[in-house]
């Protein structure tokens, strides 16, 4: 049984032999495979790890190449900062070299101020050193270019009085203020030079307009001279009185050539019409032009001069301040800003306060006379500061030899383009092409749509502005304020109502100089109504001494009468009421309600007075009803005159001037009945 097992699986052994052998063979050969696939593998690793060695190589060079371009990155904004600031564009150069100063070069001197800040800033770089040649020599032919430009831009101002220096001022000037702030920047003294010239240039302008035009007001007031005269004065009074009847008379035949009268004499002007020249808003009341003077039949009150003088001064002085303080202020200071930036303060300081102090004293001076108004032009030198542009500022200089007042045919500085239309009123000023600098910023064109430039001024600049304007205005102010002190002279002062009249029109142009921010004139405007208040309380005074006089003749009999004087006339005594009332409406016509004690002393002396004079003067009368009846019907008159007076009804010191008149008109009716 295990033989034939045993043989059996022998035979099925030799059967599977072939098998045996191909499975063999093909161990053999799978170990071969392998075997190679193992030498293979084995190459492969080590090719392998060669890579990943490259592979690692590579990692760290490309970190290194990314920091570098992120180093270069980080360079580039500086350095492409760099090149746009230092490179120097074809048309910059040849603008600079190759053409004049005009529009154009409005951006390419921006641009070239740019590049002279940036070359300075990056000296340490050599590029910047290279064009920094380039760019010194553009500098020095802009410098040049300009400093001509701005010169010839004065030209016309020294050349003619005709000038309008307000359109060159807004028109050139400040359209190329961008010239002058680089001049101030790269080459001061080229800038302090450009300044001296505008100055000399604009001082001599302004002197022989304002010496011109305050001679025609002078000559013009010389034609109707009027004096105060205490309404008490009896040769006054009848002067009065004989006016009254004629105006009475003209009036009964259909109107009145010479106008009421006053409370100071007779009057060559309508009264009514006077009261208008205390207003600085009034656009029925024309400038009066400076030709006026050469019709010799042409008169004005003086008020009306005065408003004249006073407007014409106060639109040419703000608008001088404010063109001084745009163009010359350090272009730091002039930022831009809106309407409503702070540029002058509206407080008066005590530099102020002694300003106008020492302007009061240049007004009482004793030697108020009209000869510098007067002279003869051709008196006034042969000399010509306009040849040239001289940087020393002389009391003397003038433009008198920009030919004489006859050169100027009809256009006087009245009329001329320097001031404005005889119809335009300040109101008017305000809202067409004024230059102030209202409410602390600098406004042009009077509108919200107009240019402007403002800022909060240095202390130190401020002041240096302020210098440069009185270099420019006090020649012309000088003549201002002569014709002023003429007018307001203590010796021969003009009558109470036009002083007033003057006094209120000055209070306005001072509110409206603070207003404009002209810092500068206030000074000169304060020192004017120093000495006008005191002189209206001086003749206030007179009136009250006259009536008391007048009043005292009245009551005096025997030889105390022959000390005192002559006893008024009934009728002189029914005219002095009269003009006491006219008086008394027209002050209140101009009173304000700041200064209501001030008056309110002085007319209560006054009321007290005038009643004490009729009454004084109805004792002479024999019987008891014709005394209470002249007091009565004097009353009445002084009532009337009240009431058909220029003053508001509804005036507190009106109302109580015909409240207390009233009360003693009853009395003495209530006295006639008994």
């Amino acid at each position: 049984m295990d033989t034939q097992q045993e043989d059996a699986e022998r035979y099925e052994f030799q059967r599977r032999v072939p098998d045996y052998i191909a499975l063999h063979e093909s161990v053999s050969s799978s170990t071969a495979l392998l075997d190679s696939l193992a030498s293979f593998l084995s190459t492969f690793q080590h090719d392998l790890a060669s890579v990943a060695g490259e592979i690692g190589e590579l990692q760290v060079h490309s970190t290194d190449i990314e920091g570098r371009s992120k180093g270069r990155k980080s360079l580039a904004k500086p350095l492409d900062a760099l090149i746009g600031e230092i490179i120097l564009s074809p048309q910059l150069i040849t603008t600079i070299r190759d053409t004049r100063p005009g529009d154009a070069w409005l951006g390419a001197v921006k641009e070239l101020d740019d590049k002279i800040r940036a070359v300075k800033a990056r000296g340490e770089v050599r590029a910047a050193h290279d064009v920094g040649m380039v760019v010194e020599g553009l500098k020095q032919k802009a410098i040049a270019s300009l400093r001509q430009f701005l010169l010839n831009m004065l030209k016309p101002i020294r050349a003619s009085v005709k000038t309008n220096i307000h359109i060159i001022q807004s028109s050139i000037l400040l359209k190329y203020l961008p010239f002058f702030h680089f001049l101030k920047r790269q080459a001061p003294k080229i800038a302090q030079e450009v300044q001296r010239a505008y100055v000399v240039s604009a001082r001599a302008y302004y002197e022989t307009c304002f010496r011109r035009y305050a001679r025609s007001m002078s000559q013009i007031a010389a034609r109707s001279p009027e004096y105060a005269s205490p309404i008490g004065t009896p040769s006054a009074a009848e002067i009065a009185a004989q006016t009254l009847l004629l105006n009475r008379t003209s009036a009964n035949r259909g109107g009145t050539q010479g106008g009421s009268t006053t409370a100071t004499g007779t009057e060559q002007f309508s009264a009514a019409d006077r009261l208008r020249y205390a207003k600085l808003i009034q656009d029925d009341v024309k400038v009066v032009p400076g030709y006026a003077a050469d019709d010799k039949a042409y008169k004005q009150p003086v008020e009306a001069l005065f408003r004249s003088l006073s407007l014409v001064l106060m639109d040419n002085a703000s608008a001088e301040y404010t063109f001084i303080v745009r163009y010359f202020s350090p272009p730091s200071d002039i930022a831009p800003s809106g309407l409503s930036s702070r540029l002058t303060s509206r407080a008066i300081s005590p530099a102020q306060a002694d300003s106008a102090t020492h302007t009061r004293a240049k007004f009482e001076r004793k030697d108020s006379t009209l000869s510098t108004l007067s002279a003869n032009p051709s008196s006034e030198g042969n000399r010509s500061p306009l040849a040239a542009p001289s940087p020393r500022l002389r009391p003397d200089d003038s433009i008198s030899e920009v030919g004489d007042d006859s050169t100027i045919g009809r256009r006087s500085f009245a009329d001329s383009p320097v001031v404005r239309p005889a119809s335009t009123s300040a109101h008017a000023a305000r809202q067409g092409s004024f230059v102030s600098i209202r409410n602390g910023s600098v406004v042009v064109g009077g509108s919200p749509n107009a240019p402007s430039h403002g800022g909060d001024l240095s202390r130190e600049t401020r002041r240096e502005m302020e210098a440069i304007w009185h270099q420019v205005f006090d020649p012309a102010l000088e003549y201002c304020e002569t014709f002023f002190r003429s007018v307001v002279e203590p010796i021969a002062p003009p009558p109470t109502i036009p002083l007033l009249s003057m006094i209120r029109l000055n209070d306005a142009v001072i509110a409206e100089l603070e207003d404009r921010g002209c810092t500068p004139l206030e000074s000169t405007m304060l020192g004017l109504k120093l000495v006008m208040w005191p002189l209206f309380q001086k003749e206030m005074d007179s009136h009250v001494e006259s009536l008391k006089r007048m009043a005292d003749a009245a009551g005096s009999s025997g030889f105390s009468a022959m000390l005192k004087g002559a006893a008024p006339k009934e009728s002189v005594v029914r005219e002095v009421a009269i003009r006491y009332a006219q008086l008394v409406s027209r002050i209140a016509a101009l009173s304000q309600e700041s200064e209501e004690a001030m008056l309110a002393n002085s007319l209560g002396r006054l009321r007290k007075e005038i009643f004490r004079l009729i009454t004084q003067q109805s004792a002479k009368l024999k019987t008891a009803p014709d005394r209470e009846s002249f007091v009565s019907t004097i009353c009445e008159e002084i009532i009337r005159e009240l009431g058909n007076g220029p003053a508001d009804l509804n005036q507190p010191r009106l109302q109580s001037e015909i409240g207390f008149f009233r009360v003693k008109e009853e009395e003495a009716r209530q006295k006639m009945r008994i």
